[in-house]
């Protein structure tokens, strides 16, 4: 709960900060959807690819801090889910704070951010009670996720609420970590699109 209030203290702190320099805009709110491979390693040092698939899925929305003609300052709100087959299946929401770049109808875009994950086993959970192991309800464990992502996107449209296709990697550890480490790499793909603006601003 307190995770929960620090982060939504720190959204509405950055949107107001901003807010009050940044010219008034109508907000396109786009949603995007990624569909990702989730791995338990340690980047620079394992390939996210090496091991066999982990089906990983994310919903973004984002709000726009700053926009100028070459770069953007903005928020991203996203909810996610991972599957590992071996280890893990875990429900996350995180708070994104990113910077894009814009060259034509390309962008890249790296973001930093902080959320809350729910872990849950994949596997039967015991407990030892009354003198022998007991199969017992699994109701998860708490954990602090922070992240750092990069996506590469093309828009498909020369206009502003164009549909986009992206690519996209993300760093993730997990406090406490998970039974194995704390430590995921997420690649994929996605698409962006804008359901509630149908007129470009």
């Amino acid at each position: 709960m307190r995770l929960f209030i620090l982060i939504t203290a720190l959204f509405f702190g950055i949107t107001n900060l901003y807010g009050q320099s940044a010219e008034t805009r109508k907000q396109l709110f786009p949603i995007s959807i990624s569909v990702m491979h989730e791995s338990l390693s340690i980047p620079l040092i394992t390939s996210p690819i090496k091991y066999s698939y982990n089906p990983a899925f994310l919903i973004s929305t984002e709000y726009l801090l700053k926009k100028k003609d070459k770069h953007d300052f903005h928020l991203l709100g996203s909810v996610g889910y991972y599957y590992h087959k071996h280890w893990e299946s875990t429900i996350f929401s995180e708070i994104k704070f990113g910077y894009r770049y814009y060259l034509k109808r390309f962008s890249i875009s790296p973001n930093i951010g902080v959320g809350y994950a729910h872990i849950f086993s994949p596997k039967p959970v015991y407990q030892f009670q009354n003198g022998q192991f007991t199969e017992v309800k699994d109701k998860g464990r708490s954990a602090f996720q922070t992240s750092l992502s990069i996506i590469s996107s093309f828009k498909l449209f020369q206009r502003e609420n164009s549909p986009e296709i992206y690519l996209t990697y993300s760093f993730a550890f997990q406090y406490p970590h998970s039974e194995v480490k704390g430590f995921h790499q997420f690649i994929g793909i996605g698409y962006k699109f804008y359901p509630f603006n149908k007129k470009s601003q």
